[in-house]
């Protein structure tokens, strides 16, 4: 005997008109495409997405190993450090009100750890390690003002004075930064170890020296920087790239 398949009856034709009108009803429920942006390693100036603030540069070339920007002048706070945790906590308290105005900036990125010449030799013997010491800097962003609304306080930008208030922490100071053409690379390393970050500098070095662009004195001596964009106080990957500074 030939099987029979039961299943619900066939619905019955929908007249043209109402098949239009169900198919824009479903057309207006679909959300919209989400679009997202492409990965960065080196958010855009100033200020980025969430209220983040940058150093404001413009970027002048990019090649296939770096981008060369042209940073502006700009406030930062910076202090002497040996553990980076310990920069990260003093340059990063001077945005919650660690200030003499008591004033909250907006977050900015990256912090910037300089190293003076002769790191690579302390890096690879270290029982010489270098006569001068470490820097740890972060643009200072706008200046944050509350506003009460009802029981809770809202914050927004404001226009920050011609100079920022002065740092309350033991050894943090002032800085003014910028003003000068910047290479930049991104260490390809997971983490931004003494070695990685070494072997991204040369690699640098080389690429500028191959398209004949001349390091400043002091960069040519061996110092450079390792700018780090991510959250401070957050175990997070970070985006790590070595910077070194360029002739005009």
């Amino acid at each position: 005997m030939a099987a029979t398949l039961v299943g619900r009856p066939p619905r019955a034709a929908m007249p043209p008109t109402a098949d239009r009108g169900l198919a824009r009803r479903r057309q207006r429920r679909r959300p919209p495409p989400r679009t997202l942006a492409p990965p960065s390693a080196t958010p855009s100036s100033p200020p980025g997405a969430g209220g983040t603030s940058f150093p404001p540069y413009e970027v002048v070339s990019k090649t296939e190993d770096y981008d060369l920007r042209l940073y502006a002048s700009h406030f930062a706070v910076e202090c002497e450090y040996v553990r980076r945790d310990e920069g990260f906590e003093k340059v990063g308290s001077y945005a919650s009100g660690a200030n003499e105005a008591g004033a909250r900036f907006a977050e900015s990125q990256p912090v910037v750890m300089h190293f003076p010449p002769g790191t690579a030799a302390a890096v690879s013997s270290p029982s010489s390690p270098s006569s001068e010491p470490k820097v740890m800097s972060l643009h200072i962003g706008p200046r944050l003002s509350e506003k009460r609304s009802g029981k809770e306080k809202e914050s927004s930008e404001e226009t920050p004075p011609p100079t920022p208030p002065l740092p309350m922490r033991e050894g943090v100071r002032l800085a003014a930064r910028g003003g000068e053409l910047v290479a930049a690379a991104r260490v390809p390393a997971q983490y931004a170890t003494p070695e990685a970050t070494l072997e991204a500098r040369d690699a640098l070095a080389l690429a500028l020296e191959r398209d004949g662009l001349r390091l400043c004195e002091r960069d040519a001596r061996g110092a450079f920087r390792l700018a780090q964009y991510g959250a401070l106080f957050q175990l997070e990957e970070r985006v790590n790239e070595v910077q070194l500074r360029v002739e005009l």
